[in-house]
């Protein structure tokens, strides 16, 4: 095989450790293209870059889930997909990577989701694209969806706190997006502001600008 041509690797992983990492786990098939199987007892089940099954990027085509809701139920997602029903995982509304059955075959890879509901039980994944339009299940966002839309996508590289506990819970500061701290009088909000401003100049080396609004 030659330089140019390195095929993207695949681990192995328990729904045990893929759940703990599976900010980690997506992100690597998101960005590198790496496919990881996931064992629960006699379930397997491919957590897969969308490129091993375009049909994922069709909204409302497959079931999805945001990535913190998918963490929470993640043991049932990999059973679904290891029966036949290809569950799409996302960072806010964004599509970003699948869990599928092991066995899927290429049929399953159009982006036609026509044709992968009409895939061979072989490699089957069931869609609910073979349900009638007006009987399609629909889910409501709850508060922790909402929430973990904004979660979701784990450290993201860029500015933190430099606290590594809230920087675990929160995924550091998102690029792109306004972060608002609020705090009662003496609550600490400037300090945690100051926390993430002295991260990003004294330990990152990036501009900062810190200031501090008050009412008078």
């Amino acid at each position: 095989m030659s330089q140019g041509q390195e095929q993207p690797s695949e681990t192995a992983k328990s729904s045990t450790e893929a759940r703990a990492e599976l900010y980690a786990l997506v992100k690597a098939a998101e960005e590198d293209g790496v496919t990881t199987l996931i064992h629960k007892r006699d379930d397997r089940a491919l957590l897969a870059p969308l490129d091993r099954f375009p049909a994922a990027r069709q909204a409302g085509t497959f079931p999805s889930h945001v990535l913190s809701a998918a963490q929470k139920d993640f043991g049932d997602l990999i059973s679904r997909a290891a029966h036949g029903e290809p569950q799409v995982l996302r960072r806010s509304r964004t599509p970003v990577a699948v869990l599928l059955p092991v066995d899927a075959n290429l049929a399953t890879h159009s982006s036609d989701p026509a044709t992968a509901a009409a895939a061979p039980a072989g490699g089957a994944v069931n869609s609910q694209g073979t349900q009638s339009r007006g009987s399609a299940p629909r889910r409501l966002a709850t508060l922790g969806d909402a929430i973990g839309s904004v979660l979701a996508s784990g450290p993201s590289g860029g500015p933190t706190f430099g606290l590594p506990g809230l920087d675990a819970a929160t995924g550091g500061l998102q690029p792109g997006l306004l972060t608002l701290v609020a705090a009662p009088p003496a609550g600490g909000g400037s300090l945690l502001g100051l926390a993430a401003a002295r991260q990003t100049a004294l330990v990152d080396g990036r501009k900062v600008l810190y200031a501090v609004v008050t009412r008078v």
